[in-house]
């Protein structure tokens, strides 16, 4: 291999693992452990290789990847803003076949819109989107996603509504969108200063209020969470599922221990 073409494969090697690391917050190795761990718990709540499946943040493929293995050709659809992420991954040969031959569409938005896939998904998946989201851009989510969801299908989404030690979180109350990555806060703390936080946080109160607002029940799945840190510790995230309901005043949200 000539020098140029060992230059031309790291490089590629150094685009690849960036793109990893922003999805993975700073953690590139968890990268196909946490697809994986994401498409158990999609099974869990009922997905099959004959179910359409959405994925609202899709990334650099992490999840993607699993999913569509395991669903039939042309039913899974990303939605993702960051076009740079996917174009990035693809680089990566096995991940390029793959795509090529279970033909997935992919979508680049902002708002969670899904609607130019004209399709109605049997489930939805959103791992770390609503964990860094304001209140209004989470509601946005499930107006949006409500659109695209066929009355019996599942949204099945992680956020933070508990610390590391599973003790309740309050609102945190953002007003726009909150991200900021491990090693920024870890060398802001070595310099001295206040770290800003790198999530953002809902009590299950106000979960299950914007639900019903937004025609949702809504269950807390904390086994969920028990499960993907047993195997990744570092992804301290709450699991909850959003099921459509006929009418928001009806019907409250769930907790299932």
């Amino acid at each position: 291999m000539s020098i140029v073409a060992v230059i031309h494969e790291e490089m590629k090697k150094r685009r690849i693992r960036k793109a990893k690391i922003y999805v993975t917050g700073d953690l590139p190795q968890v990268w196909g452990l946490s697809g994986q761990l994401q498409l158990d718990l999609l099974k869990e709540i009922g997905c099959t290789p004959n179910s359409k499946v959405l994925e609202i943040g899709c990334g650099c493929l992490n999840a993607s990847v699993p999913i569509m293995k395991f669903i039939e050709p042309g039913n899974y659809v990303g939605v993702e803003p960051n076009k740079w992420l996917i174009d990035t991954i693809l680089e990566d040969e096995e991940v390029a076949e793959l795509v090529r031959t279970r033909k997935p569409r992919f979508l680049y938005d902002a708002s969670f819109d899904a609607t130019s896939a004209n399709t109605q998904f049997d489930f939805v998946i959103s791992h770390s989107v609503l964990s860094h989201a304001a209140r209004p851009q989470f509601e946005l989510f499930m107006r949006n996603l409500r659109k695209v969801l066929k009355p019996s299908g599942k949204i099945l989404a992680s956020l933070r509504m508990t610390g590391k030690k599973g003790n309740p979180l309050k609102d945190s109350n953002d007003s726009t969108w909150v991200y900021h990555s491990r090693k920024k806060r870890a060398l802001m703390r070595l310099l001295g200063l206040k770290a800003p936080r790198g999530v953002s946080h809902f009590s299950f109160d106000t979960v299950q209020a914007m639900a019903a607002a937004n025609g949702f029940s809504v269950v807390w799945e904390k086994r969920f969470r028990e499960h993907f840190t047993k195997y990744s510790p570092f992804e301290h995230h709450d699991w909850i599922v959003l099921s459509p309901i006929q009418s928001p005043s009806r019907v409250q949200g769930a907790v299932v221990s």
